[in-house]
């Protein structure tokens, strides 16, 4: 068995970091570079090695799927949401409405008011993305759209991220104001006028 351990920079762009005859040694090296201050996303793969050579078969485990705790009675926040989830085609995504009533913030181990102040999405690492972040990491995972890869590019940008989070900011605050989607609008049949 091989474990290796992948990087994924900010544009998107996939990197074999190491590889490890152990899991625990690989995590304890992805432990190390994640607590770095670059912002970065690692995941782990484990494979049989089928030759005397570096030959490897490996199935990803890696960060996805990525759960998106999101505001479901958000009528913009459901429609974004929306468009990602029909854009999934390799299940990569997991939406968790944080307004269904039978919604326990426990699960994500974040409080419920933290949770509607601002977009979460926690990897299957346990890694935590807030606001811009978790676009970011939503683009990611889309790797063959050139839209996205120019989005995570753009946004990764020193110039652009601090602008980016005061708009986030700005709209996350703005955002109780505008329509509210009701139980009957769950059916996708209500609009934004």
């Amino acid at each position: 068995m091989v474990f290796e351990l992948w990087r994924m920079d900010d544009n998107g762009n996939r990197f074999l970091v190491d590889r490890f005859e152990e899991r625990s040694a690989a995590e304890a090296r992805m432990a190390e570079l994640a607590g770095s201050h670059h912002k970065q996303t690692f995941w782990i793969t484990e494979g049989v090695v089928t030759g005397q050579g570096e030959e490897h078969r490996c199935t990803v485990q890696g960060i996805y799927p990525l759960r998106v705790y999101y505001d479901g009675s958000c009528s913009v926040c459901a429609r974004e949401i929306g468009h990602y989830l029909a854009l999934d085609r390799e299940g990569r995504l997991e939406p968790v409405d944080i307004s269904s009533p039978g919604f326990d913030p426990a699960v994500a181990g974040i409080p419920l008011e933290e949770l509607f102040r601002e977009l979460h999405v926690i990897d299957r690492a346990g890694t935590v993305y807030r606001g811009v972040d978790s676009f970011r990491a939503i683009w990611q995972a889309f790797p063959g759209s050139p839209l996205f890869r120019m989005l995570v590019m753009l946004v990764a940008l020193p110039v652009i991220t601090p602008v980016a989070r005061l708009c986030y900011k700005a709209f996350a605050r703005i955002r109780r104001f505008l329509p509210r989607r009701g139980a009957d609008c769950r059916s996708g049949s209500c609009r934004i006028r």
